[in-house]
């Protein structure tokens, strides 16, 4: 019987997880303010997340079975918790689609720190063996 599991991450911002899921096609939900909700687990069993991806979502996007939803949640230390069932979580499949989250997650993080040091993002380019090259200018001329 699956059940729900809460792991942790090394995510330290919640809005540029939901920049990565949306670049990995999901569709994000969450309240303003990223307020915790209510999200969907395995037979009716429900857990609160301030960010999740529906089981439908999960399915649409990957192809993949999940038992409920997926859940990013802020704990009281200012970590961020992933929560979904343990069935996906141990599965090989659902490694190689948190690989490409965390690795967007990097990209963004990256991106959005480069920024607020005065350079800003070119177009990405995908290079031919699936590198990513990012190139920045700085916004001063410098």
């Amino acid at each position: 019987m699956s059940k729900i599991l809460e792991q942790d991450t090394e995510f330290t911002d919640i809005d540029v997880i939901r920049e990565a899921l949306e670049q990995q096609g999901f569709s994000p939900v969450f309240k303003q303010g990223y307020a915790a909700r209510t999200m969907n687990g395995f037979a009716g069993a429900t857990f609160r997340a301030n960010l999740g991806v529906t089981k439908s979502n999960f399915t649409a996007v990957t192809g993949l079975h999940t038992y409920g939803d997926l859940g990013f949640a802020v704990k009281a230390d200012g970590t961020i918790g992933f929560i979904a069932d343990d069935y996906l979580i141990a599965s090989d499949e659902f490694e190689t689609v948190y690989d490409g989250i965390k690795t967007a997650y990097a990209e963004k993080k990256y991106v959005r720190e480069l920024y607020e040091c005065g350079f800003a993002p070119q177009p990405r380019n995908l290079t031919s063996t699936g590198e990513v090259e990012l190139l920045f200018t700085r916004v001063d001329g410098l």
